[in-house]
């Protein structure tokens, strides 16, 4: 397994604290360092599709819906949604803010 620092987040990552009073260190870490060696091998990712594709129908939205609210492209949603895209704190920002729900609610992941 490969560790991989992502060193422009870390100001974002504080930024997220901040405005989102944050209190789950672990998920704060795995932006920081991703031990992924493809997403496809990530439980996590895959974890977090699930729960957005649920908060996405919870919301009666369909993934073009849900990418033009957010900025981004259908594909985007879609390879979020199927676990293979290791995404932005951005996006998860984007995706929470168009969704309606705070990012922590979207982070929780039963």
């Amino acid at each position: 397994m490969r560790w991989y620092y992502q060193p422009l987040l870390v100001k974002q990552i504080y930024h997220f604290l901040i405005t989102q009073h944050a209190c789950c260190l672990y998920n704060l870490f795995l932006y920081c360092f991703c031990c992924v060696e493809t997403a496809k091998d990530n439980k996590w990712l895959k974890a977090f599709g699930n729960n957005l594709k649920k908060l996405r129908q919870d919301k009666g939205l369909t993934q073009a819906n849900l990418a033009f609210e957010a900025n981004l492209s259908e594909s985007q949603i879609q390879r979020i949604e199927y676990g293979n895209h290791n995404f932005s704190i951005l996006t998860l920002l984007a995706l929470s803010k168009a969704l309606e729900v705070s990012p922590s609610k979207m982070l929780e992941l039963n």
